[in-house]
């Protein structure tokens, strides 16, 4: 059940403090299993722990999502690039956006994030393809994205402003 799955996580999260790589990953099960289940206000109110996670791990400031760049790992081996790689981040912004949309209905905003997720999802599918390595959940990530993106933009009056969006 749901309930189970989001408690497991929450107390794995708050148990793993000495860890970052783990704390990192049970984060990522909270977010991710309180998206699913709809639990928005809760997702929201994590928003610090993983701002904290990607500013203090790999120097990203998740603030403007539209200008997130991925470390250069041009000709890096395997394992620094899942040293340095933040494999989670375009979900963490994938659910950011499912958050703003569904939540708070701030169309704008979730396309924002739904952008910057279907694009540095594409990015980190080529870098691990490099290496022979696929992860199916982060390709699904990019289509699903760019679904949303859709709803998102309908969700925005029509007119100049919105036509005017970037949405590369």
């Amino acid at each position: 059940p749901a309930d189970s799955l989001i408690d497991y996580f929450r107390g794995r999260y708050d148990a793993s403090s000495g860890d970052a790589l783990l704390r990192n990953g049970f984060l990522f099960r909270l977010v991710k299993h309180l998206a699913i289940a709809g639990r928005f206000v809760e997702v929201e109110a994590l928003r610090d722990a993983v701002d904290a996670q990607f500013r203090d791990g790999y120097g990203l400031d998740l603030s403007t999502p539209g200008n997130l760049a991925l470390p250069a790992l041009a000709g890096a081996d395997l394992a620094t690039v899942l040293e340095r790689l933040p494999l989670n981040l375009a979900s963490h912004l994938h659910f950011r956006g499912l958050a703003a949309l569904l939540h708070r209905q701030d169309g704008r905003t979730a396309l924002e994030h739904f952008a910057a997720a279907a694009r540095l999802a594409r990015t980190t599918c080529a870098i691990l393809a490099a290496h022979r390595v696929a992860d199916g959940e982060l390709e699904a990530t990019v289509g699903t994205c760019i679904n949303l993106m859709v709803h998102a933009l309908r969700s925005l009056p029509a007119g100049p402003a919105r036509d005017a969006l970037p949405l590369a």
